[in-house]
């Protein structure tokens, strides 16, 4: 996990008015800048109030790539209230599992719009947790699919149709596979000579880029309301037992497929590499990583999910990284403008993790399929 770095006074000043356009009580403490978040900044405030402390965690919304902030705090507060209502009637104590908690304006909104147009949202915080940059251990991938697994089964019965989409097209792999041919025919930037070989490595999986929407698309398998984004950094831990506390990063649930949610998990709690190693070797699918993983998921899932969607479990996994390393290769073929790179190949470095994850996949996924059989048939 990133280590929160401290303010200079003017940003706390700052986000010291920011907190208090919300329903925040007490004495301003402390606040402390998150790294790590790719589209929203986040801030951790303490506020004091007699002997103890009140966590609050404020994010700055990217209203660039969430054009409707409107839209996508109502479907939070919906989710939440869902999830809330349904561990409440199953008597789940607060412990065991917890809910993202909206903390309203002042005025009553879910949401506030700052002056100079900035967009900010207020939780309450998750006190004594903490998540992982990957899955060190096959506990802890246990218990991240079992996290998933069980929010995937808290929203089966939310109603499909509900939810706005919050980011149009967010789940259209065909457009992103298009994206990358128009990048190539444009070369805008003169990269397309650098990539031959990438080239021509993702020409030949274009395959890969409909293998949900049209299993969907012909009614193979149900749409469900499913996360989207199911990366093991949005699982936060107890510090104490590692054991799954909550689902965090709620901004692209919406109608999908469980599917996506298990290529994400395949994609990020398999491989213990970072999503930019330069010695490939390193990158490789863990065995161990993904039996845990999907005992823990199926624990849970194995109530709901068809057998239809049992059978692309594993080439969800590789569509995933797949459109994940094409939207990489596309960005370095564009010039480098929607990722942020810190230094000139780092997109085609990125890319090439993704591609070596998607080959791991294909070598072992024979070896994949039977512990995924032999996992469900146990769990009958």
């Amino acid at each position: 996990m990133n280590e929160p770095k401290t303010l200079t006074d003017d940003e706390k000043a700052e986000i010291h008015q920011v907190s208090r356009q919300f329903q925040t009580t007490g004495r301003f403490g402390s606040v402390v800048y998150c790294p790590g978040g790719h589209i929203n900044k986040s801030f951790f405030v303490t506020w004091q109030l007699e002997d103890r402390d009140i966590r609050h965690f404020h994010q700055r919304i990217n209203t660039n790539v969430f054009h409707d902030p409107e839209a996508l705090m109502n479907n939070i507060a919906m989710i939440t209230s869902h999830l809330s209502r349904k561990l409440l009637a199953q008597g789940e104590t607060e412990r065991a599992w917890r809910v993202l908690t909206v903390i309203p304006t002042r005025a009553g909104a879910l949401f506030w719009r700052a002056p100079n147009g900035d967009v900010w949202r207020t939780y309450a915080a998750i006190d004594n947790a903490t998540n992982h940059p990957y899955a060190s251990s096959p506990s802890i991938a246990f218990e991240a699919g079992k996290a998933f697994g069980k929010f995937q089964e808290l929203l089966l019965d939310f109603p499909s149709g509900t939810l706005a989409e919050s980011i149009p097209g967010f789940l259209n792999t065909r457009k992103r596979f298009d994206d990358f041919l128009t990048a190539i025919q444009n070369d805008g930037s003169n990269r397309a000579r650098l990539v031959r070989p990438e080239i021509e490595w993702v020409r030949k999986r274009e395959h890969l880029s409909d293998v949900l929407s049209t299993a969907i698309t012909a009614n193979e398998i149900p749409l469900r309301v499913s996360h989207n984004d199911a990366k093991l950094d949005n699982v936060l831990f107890e510090r104490e037992s590692e054991s799954a506390l909550a689902i965090v990063d709620l901004d692209t649930v919406m109608d999908g497929s469980p599917l996506y949610d298990c290529g994400d998990m395949i994609r990020t709690m398999t491989s213990t590499s970072a999503e930019d190693d330069l010695c490939l070797n390193n990158v490789q699918m863990r065995m161990p990583l993904f039996e845990a993983l999907f005992r823990g998921y199926l624990s849970c899932a194995r109530s709901f999910l068809s057998e239809r969607e049992l059978s692309l479990i594993i080439v969800s996994g590789k569509m995933i990284a797949f459109i994940i390393g094409v939207r990489f290769l596309t960005d370095f073929l564009n010039g480098d403008r929607y990722f942020h790179v810190s230094r000139p190949e780092h997109n085609l470095e990125r890319c090439r993790t993704q591609f070596r994850l998607v080959q791991s996949i294909e070598e072992q996924e024979v070896q994949m399929e039977k512990c995924l059989r032999q996992i469900w048939n146990e769990t009958l």
